[in-house]
């Protein structure tokens, strides 16, 4: 362990590890919202649309809203509305800040605990500029990526003044920032084991050779990290809680455990080759359907579980002389875990976004292999930094490439496309990125890919009935939302674009049938109550309709346009003073 490292004397490398990623990631200041999860975070949440509030932070505070309990990432999001407004370019500007901090602390925090800091700064570098990073700051939706990823380094850093210097301030601010960084994201659970690593190497904490004496180091060590544990079960409970409630999880039917168990393993392999050659990378991975079905598939699972299993037996058995090599992987291999589909959760088979911290493992474990053998090759020093400025400069070309490709949602899924092969996800997202254009024959053609692909994918055939329907072919738009239905009797948005069809073409008693059978299953839709009570008036049933509207005004009072639906109803049934009180309000 050594203390060899000087804010005085580096503060110009974390300052250029900063200056750095804020100008590859500088074009991030033009892009746009894209259509997956943005209106569920921002441009479609009426609180965060409100901006930062009293009652908004109370919000964001107890809210378990998109699976999960992240009450920092929702107050960033609340108070970027406060600050920039419905704007993309700011936000993503500052998920470019957030990182750039992340990085440069990162470099603070392992050159402290090695007193390397060339090391530091090339595996700081590296976390900084590596294109499957991208993802994580070039979408305003992965925010609750980079502050937990902000906060990771800071705990990591004081733990290491924790360790060097035993103040009780150091670990108070451990525990804060580790707090803090579940606050953003619950997967920062892994965090207290990655400590107990580097507690291994390179802090060093277990070096007596004496049995009984490492045996009460290991006890102090885990007494030590428990109220860290302790918090890191708290958040993972209400995310748990979260995910169960919002049916975020994939059932066991749909995809079984040992398709599970392949994905993963083929995932671990995929990140590192991703992390040494990133091309075609992509938004959206879809879950390969022919996984365990063919010997080929089968064999090439077994191939990598032999790979793994080869590296972590070599790593582990080189551990005395070589630790970082051990240290370096297991890190991956535990901080990854939560996220490599064990637990499924949606349709994806891996992310780029979740290699955003446990690749910090696999640079360490390279970036100190390569030093600590450049002088056995009698490889000069000049050559080998040379050799890191290239990689470095290879990978800030590679990511302001990749940066490029999320500008917007057309650009991003029509490289998904390219290079995914059979991508349902893709095509529709697609598609609705093409309908938001105006390109409605393109978007046609896509969301039929998606449900060619896919025919189970109920939103990609509401989206294709949807933009038949603006294409002016409603018997045809008709016909897939009740395909959808015939696969799904409940599914409530399909009721209601079938029933908005039947009201458009006269059916109205058929309309109604088809709101009310919707309403049965998601009773809290004030739109589709209002379209049932306007049916409703045409039929001359003014009561029920009026019962209608009361209920959408109640489940939206701040709608103008409904309450002056209800104002008409009540003029109709001479409940004028009423329908006064109802037009005022409006207003």
């Amino acid at each position: 362990m050594s203390r060899g490292w000087s804010l005085r004397s580096d503060a110009w490398r974390p300052a250029l590890l900063a200056l750095a990623t804020l100008a590859v990631y500088a074009p991030v200041a033009g892009h746009s919202f894209l259509n997956t999860d943005d209106p569920q975070y921002v441009t479609g949440n009426a609180r965060v649309l409100e901006g930062l509030s009293w009652a908004n932070t109370r919000w964001a505070l107890t809210t378990l809203e998109f699976a999960s309990w992240s009450p920092l990432t929702w107050l960033s999001h609340l108070l970027d509305t406060s600050l920039f407004g419905v704007r993309a370019g700011p936000r993503l500007v500052e998920n470019a800040l957030w990182h750039a901090l992340a990085s440069a602390t990162l470099f603070a925090a392992l050159a402290r605990a090695t007193g390397r800091r060339g090391r530091s700064f090339v595996v700081a570098g590296l976390f900084a500029l590596h294109p499957l990073h991208v993802e994580s700051v070039a979408w305003v939706s992965s925010r609750k990526d980079v502050l937990s990823g902000l906060f990771w380094m800071l705990a990591m850093g004081a733990d290491v003044r924790w360790v060097q210097e035993r103040r009780r301030s150091s670990y108070t601010a451990l525990a804060l920032y580790t707090l803090l960084g579940l606050a953003a994201k619950p997967v920062v659970a892994t965090l207290p084991l990655a400590l107990l690593l580097l507690d291994l190497w390179p802090l060093e904490r277990l070096r007596s050779t004496r049995r009984e004496e490492r045996a009460q180091a290991i006890r102090r060590l885990v007494v030590e990290k428990l109220p860290l544990f302790t918090l890191a079960a708290a958040s993972l409970g209400l995310a748990w809680r979260a995910q169960r409630r919002a049916g975020a999880m994939v059932d066991l039917e749909l995809v079984p455990p040992a398709l599970r168990l392949a994905n993963a393993l083929r995932s671990y392999v995929l990140y590192l080759i991703h992390a040494v050659w990133p091309a075609d990378l992509a938004a959206f991975y879809p879950y390969p359907a022919d996984l365990l079905s063919t010997s080929g598939s089968r064999i090439a699972t077994a191939g990598c579980a032999v790979a793994l299993a080869a590296i972590t037996v070599g790593a582990l058995a080189a551990r005395q002389r070589r630790p970082w090599l051990a240290i370096g992987w297991l890190w991956y291999l535990v901080v990854l875990l939560p996220m490599i589909g064990l637990v499924q959760l949606g349709r994806q088979a891996m992310a780029d976004r979740y290699s955003y911290l446990p690749l910090v493992g696999i640079f360490v474990a390279v970036v100190w292999e390569v030093a600590e053998a450049a002088p056995r090759l009698r490889a000069p020093s000049w050559l080998l930094a040379s050799g890191a400025a290239l990689v470095l400069a290879a990978c800030a070309a590679s990511s302001w490439h990749q940066i490029g490709l999320w500008r917007d949602s057309v650009t991003l899924f029509e490289h998904a496309v390219a290079v995914t092969g059979p991508n349902a996800i893709a095509h529709n997202n697609l598609g609705a990125g093409l309908a938001a254009a105006g390109r409605l024959e393109a978007a046609r053609a896509e969301f039929e890919a998606a449900v060619a692909i896919d025919p189970s994918y109920a939103r990609a055939r509401e989206n294709l009935a949807l933009s038949l329907q603006a294409l002016g072919r409603p018997d045809e738009a008709a016909s897939q939302f009740r395909a959808n239905l015939a696969i799904d009797p409940e599914r409530a948005s399909s009721h209601f674009g079938l029933a908005h069809l039947m009201l458009e073409a006269g059916e109205l008693e058929a309309a109604v049938e088809e709101y009310e059978r919707g309403l049965a299953a998601e009773p809290n839709n004030e739109a589709a109550r209002s379209n049932l009570g306007f049916a409703l008036v045409q039929l001359g049933r003014l009561d029920e309709a009026l019962t209608q509207l009361r209920a959408a005004v109640a489940l939206a009072p701040e709608r103008a346009d409904l309450r002056a639906r209800l104002a008409f109803v009540l003029e109709q049934l001479g409940r004028d003073e009423e329908a006064g009180e109802e037009k005022e309000r409006a207003r």
